[in-house]
């Protein structure tokens, strides 16, 4: 009855161990493709305003100043 306690000990302390291994794994995991997601939305987001931002015409003037 004692090694069958022991033992019941030890099989729930292994589970609840490698539990709480997996569950730090897969929340270090969705960290980093949290931060993988919003770095590339940002880069994304500041590349497409930057290539479809309006930009003034830019003309010269005869006395040679430049006019938006």
């Amino acid at each position: 009855l004692l090694g069958v306690i022991i033992l019941e000990g030890l099989v729930i302390a292994v589970g609840g161990l490698s539990l709480l291994c997996i569950l730090c794994g897969l929340g270090f995991v969705s960290l980093v493709m949290s931060g993988m997601m919003i770095a590339s939305y940002v880069v994304v987001s500041s590349l497409i305003n930057y290539w479809f931002s309006p930009r003034p015409l830019i003309q010269q003037n005869t006395n040679g100043d430049f006019l938006p």
